[in-house]
């Protein structure tokens, strides 16, 4: 329901109270209880958090309530709110700031409102058919002072100065005022509530369906008192006892999500030793479906494009240890030129590509981590690109303007699925097929790199740097490339560019009509045994460098730029790639020096395979 309905029902609620009309349950008592339903005291310690529950019996559907239980300040140091459990999870809840001094001196009230959910088919009231039902619990941190030990604190009816006594309404807005009982808190020098290692208070999960979601729930009692554990969970549950023993307990909770289930709530976790001492830890969970992504892209009638491939939002509970994707297109627009398995699955024993497989116009990809119980990597939480498919679209301009699709059929379980460490848990992820958008030659801006329409901006320099820094982890398609030649020297994404794009973005270019003369650049490399300097010569003022280096078995562990300098690097096949320019693109590199620490081996390995050399004015230097 909406949030800000609650304030104008409280204010409903406390006009009806001011004219005296609160009744009696017509049938028979309704009753509330702030502590332990038999009647014994809650034991308690020095300078501890304590949850004291609240528990209600009804006969008819309750609609609203307000709760408030007061303390006596000698005793209690601090109100720490409450949480909702059971029925009033699902509810409109509202904690009152703590009153101090209320409803009397010495006492401190503590109060929360909630309301059912009128926005649903069928209001969620609360209806216990008579039984005791436990609906939340106030948490309170009792006194540091030792004079308490052996004292008794007696819990007593709160009032908020606002919304006044503790009372009740029915769905017909009856207001009915409750029999009440109330524990005391005993102090001793022996105890202790219980402590809830298992999972930690305000943990939160990002929870796939239909991945069992499986965690430890652990408690210990100081007091070694046997401890009895509970979840109050939106969902059906295990709760699979491993060891109860004096003074510890360990629960294995697990909850298996239906498949594409999309909400976010909260849980609590309850631990209730033999004193009936309570403590309650909260999670929130974030459940998502996880989710198989195909990327778009651009490019031209007779060029490639490229599809990347990625099981996203994987979360905390997910093993993806084998997929089965099967991709379908239109053979007369598209033709695969290849298929390349990416970092995050290199481990694996098995991947396989299948051209064809049911007919023209279709692919097949297959991976499976562990063929023989070699412990490749499983993919776990977060996003992981799996894959990258290389189109060629027909060289026809009649294409030119249309999107071709990729379609990822999912009918059955013999394509596009994925399947868990078992292999008996195989399930369709959300599916998000992507394609190819065609465009005219002249469908570009120069210098939108990113492809976004708004060209020299800061995400195409992002873009462009970390082609340059790493072309295979980064690649930019046949558009990109042709809006990266920045300085319009025929070059595609060179460091030039990419110093040229920096200008424009820092208003220094365009830049006077009379530049210097665009003289030699040279690089050379000095070797001490452990650290390389590579010093950067020239009379005009230097931008930036890409620069590839080989270095045989040694091994880098440090690459430093001088201050004010951006760099990137990328090791890949042997070969190191650096990329380091001036970000503000008016510092010069010449004069400056880049160091490379060595891991082993000796500097002397290192050589330079490649060099590309930038002016500030975003021109290659020779």
């Amino acid at each position: 329901m909406k949030k800000g309905l609650l304030p104008a029902l409280i204010l409903v609620a406390a006009l009806v109270m001011a004219e005296g009309v609160i009744g009696q349950d017509p049938g028979a008592i309704d009753s509330l209880v702030f502590g332990n339903p038999d009647g014994t005291p809650i034991l308690v310690n020095l300078d501890v958090d304590v949850s004291v529950p609240i528990w209600i019996k009804c006969d008819e559907n309750v609609a609203f309530v307000n709760l408030s239980l007061a303390t006596q300040n000698e005793y209690v140091s601090a109100r720490l709110g409450g949480v909702p459990i059971g029925p009033l999870m699902d509810w409109d809840l509202q904690f009152q700031a703590p009153a101090n001094n209320w409803p009397s001196p010495g006492l401190t009230s503590q109060t929360f409102l909630g309301i059912a959910d009128f926005a649903l088919p069928v209001p969620n009231y609360i209806n216990t058919n008579g039984q005791w039902v436990l609906i939340g619990a106030f948490k309170i941190h009792t006194t540091s002072n030792p004079s308490a030990l052996g004292h008794d604190s007696y819990l007593s009816p709160g009032e908020d100065p606002t919304q006044g006594l503790t009372v009740i309404f029915d769905e017909f807005w009856n207001p009915i005022v409750p029999r009440m009982r109330f524990s005391v808190l005993r102090f001793l020098s022996t105890a202790n509530p219980p402590q809830i290692i298992s999972p930690v208070d305000n943990a939160q999960y990002t929870i796939n369906g239909p991945f069992p979601f499986s965690i430890p729930f652990i408690a210990t009692d100081p007091d070694t008192d046997y401890i009895s554990l509970n979840v109050d969970f939106p969902y059906p549950f295990t709760l699979t006892p491993i060891q109860s023993v004096p003074g510890y307990a360990n629960y294995n909770f697990t909850w298996v999500p239906p498949l594409n289930l999309r909400t976010d709530f909260t849980a609590n976790f309850i631990a209730v030793d033999a004193d009936h001492a309570t403590d309650v830890n909260t999670i929130r969970c974030q459940v998502r479906p996880m989710s198989l992504v195909v990327s778009t892209d651009s490019t031209f009638p007779g060029y490639p494009a490229t599809l990347e491939v990625a099981f996203n939002g994987l979360g905390d509970n997910a093993t993806v240890a084998g997929f089965n994707i099967l991709f379908v297109f239109d053979p007369l627009s598209l033709s695969v030129d290849s298929v390349e398995f990416l970092d995050s699955i290199v481990r694996w024993e098995y991947k396989n590509v299948t051209r064809n497989p049911i007919g023209d116009g279709s692919l097949r990809m297959i991976g499976i981590a562990n063929l023989h119980n070699q412990g490749a990597p499983l993919l776990k939480s977060g996003n992981h690109k799996i894959a990258r498919v290389k189109f060629y679209v027909s060289n026809d301009p009649g294409f030119v303007g249309m999107f071709l699709p990729i379609t990822m059929p999912d009918t059955n379980l013999s394509s596009n699925v994925v399947s868990d460490s078992t292999g008996y848990l195989v399930f369709h992820p959300a599916i998000m097929p992507g394609g190819i958008k065609v465009l005219s030659p002249d469908s570009y801006l120069l210098g939108d790199v990113n492809l976004n329409g708004d060209p020299f901006e800061i995400g195409d320099v992002v873009v462009l740097s970390e082609f340059l820094s790493d072309p295979i982890s980064n690649p930019l398609n046949p558009i990109q490339l042709a809006a990266a030649d920045c300085n319009q020297d025929g070059i595609r994404a060179s460091i030039a560019d990419l110093i040229y794009m920096l200008g424009v973005l820092n208003g220094i270019i365009p830049y006077p009509r009379a530049l210097p003369d665009l003289g030699p650049a040279e690089i050379e490399i000095v070797n001490d045994g452990v650290i390389s300097h590579i010093h950067f010569k020239s009379n005009i003022p230097i931008g930036g460098a890409l620069i590839k280096l080989n270095y045989g078995d040694a091994q880098i562990d440090k690459i430093t730029a001088p201050a004010g300098f951006v760099l990137k690097s990328s090791n890949r096949d042997g070969t190191t790639t650096i990329l380091v320019y001036s970000e503000n693109a008016q510092s010069n590199l010449a004069g400056q020096t880049i160091d490379i620490k060595m891991a082993s081996g000796t500097s002397a390995s290192i050589g330079i395979q490649y060099q590309e050399i930038s002016d500030i004015y975003g021109r290659l230097m020779k």
